[in-house]
């Protein structure tokens, strides 16, 4: 087996390695007197200039590179000290410090130190892969059954034949998985680390020019990653924020648009004519506005109000459809009791009203500039608080019934009641 042996160095605090340790320290951060509440608060305090002392394997960038994935795993099997490491991601030797002179010489203690080793190990470029990348950084890859091979060179598939290596180890398929678990590939894209993750959104519109993998990667990411994790004085963060692109579709047109510029909608409350004035990024609807807005910086279109013009004609069906929304308006309600602790959706429900009509004229209002607009066929808009809703109605639709049964109608009624009570629920 490989000796495991303390390493001293000079080194600075712009080294992978380091930024790895102090980006991982638990913040608000106490030591030597004083008190960093993030990060970047921590680093700047730093000299440049440190010395890093930590347990190494002796050649271990040259096992890596020409060692089968399967002999590092009977490596991790046999070898106590690889395993401890890899599995408590943490310095297990004495003698394994941070040191740097600030008025003094002061040292970040082995306690606090993640494993050189496991770092090393995500971070090279050796693990085969599924694609035709053939190889990457085991930090890069994941496990998930939802990731395939067209996410590829941003997220990668391990081609790893974990029965065989099982069979031929003589360890279980479950013991294999976590050992790729420990050399740092992910189950889920949710670990992914916030340098990784952002590196990958940004280069997306630069590799990724036809949008074919951006949508799904998006998905991944809205599904899988807690906002509320999320590092947001991350450099790599920062920048996908100043000067990242977001796939987007601007009426017929798809292509990538800077954040800034880009406008994500939760439901439909406007209408085709409308929607297709602004870049709308490619993120599933019914997401939350606050966590797309989080984890990609766009916000939602918002800030649009309507002007009916004149008087909207209404619709033969519009007094029959009023007694019919009127007790569909009781079942809403019945369903949604348990949670209106505070009569809030009653008071929104009784205010309600929905308007059917066959000619209706109105102009909408945004950043301050208002435009005339028509609206296409089932499509309505909103005034008055959000409490009146006008529907463009055929005037040969001529059966409450079979408008019940019309798909486009029903998703705008969903969208209504969707956008009244604020629920996700559809």
């Amino acid at each position: 087996l490989p000796r495991y042996a303390i390493t001293e160095r000079e080194t600075n605090k712009n080294e992978s390695y380091i930024e790895y340790v102090l980006r991982n320290l638990k913040y608000p951060f106490r030591n030597w007197g004083n008190e960093f509440n993030n990060y970047n608060e921590f680093a700047n305090w730093l000299p440049t200039n440190l010395t890093i002392s930590v347990g190494e394997f002796d050649e271990i960038d040259k096992i890596l590179l020409n060692t089968k994935i399967e002999n590092i795993f009977n490596w991790i099997n046999q070898d106590v000290q690889l395993k401890k490491t890899l599995e408590n991601d943490c310095e297990i030797l004495p003698e394994t410090w941070l040191y740097f002179y600030k008025n003094n010489d002061k040292t970040l203690e082995k306690q606090f130190l993640r494993s050189y080793t496991k770092w090393k190990i995500s971070s090279t470029n050796f693990l085969q892969v599924e694609s035709q990348t053939l190889k990457s950084t085991p930090e890069k890859c994941c496990l998930s059954k939802t990731i395939t091979n067209e996410f590829s060179p941003f997220v990668e598939k391990p081609k790893v034949a974990i029965a065989d290596i099982s069979e031929k180890l003589l360890l279980s398929e479950d013991v294999i998985e976590s050992y790729l678990s420990l050399i740092g590939v992910h189950r889920e894209i949710s670990s992914f680390s916030i340098d990784i993750l952002y590196n990958m959104l940004l280069s997306l519109f630069t590799s990724d020019k036809e949008g074919k993998v951006a949508k799904a990667i998006y998905r991944e990411v809205i599904n899988n990653f807690n906002e509320n994790k999320l590092d947001t004085t991350h450099s790599t963060y920062q920048e996908f924020l100043k000067n990242g692109k977001v796939l987007c579709v601007k009426g017929n047109e798809t292509d990538y648009f800077p954040i800034n510029k880009a406008y994500y909608i939760e439901t439909k409350t406007f209408g085709n004519n409308i929607l297709k004035r602004f870049p709308l990024v490619c993120i599933d609807r019914k997401r939350g506005n606050k966590k797309v807005e989080r984890l990609f910086g766009v916000k939602s279109l918002e800030n649009i109000s309507f002007k009916i013009i004149g008087e909207p004609k209404f619709h033969t069906l519009n007094y029959q459809f009023t007694e019919e929304i009127n007790r569909f308006k009781a079942l809403i309600y019945a369903l949604r009791i348990h949670q209106d602790t505070k009569h809030e959706i009653k008071n929104r429900l009784k205010r309600l009203k929905i308007v059917l009509t066959h000619e209706v004229k109105a102009e909408f209002i945004h950043d301050q500039i208002a435009e005339k607009f028509e609206l296409e066929k089932y499509e309505f808009i909103v005034t008055k608080n959000k409490s009146s809703f006008h529907i463009l109605i055929p005037e040969t639709d001529i059966s409450l019934d079979d408008l019940k049964q019309n798909i486009l109608f029903c998703d705008s009624i969903s969208e209504i009641f969707t956008t009244l009570i604020n629920t996700e629920e559809y």
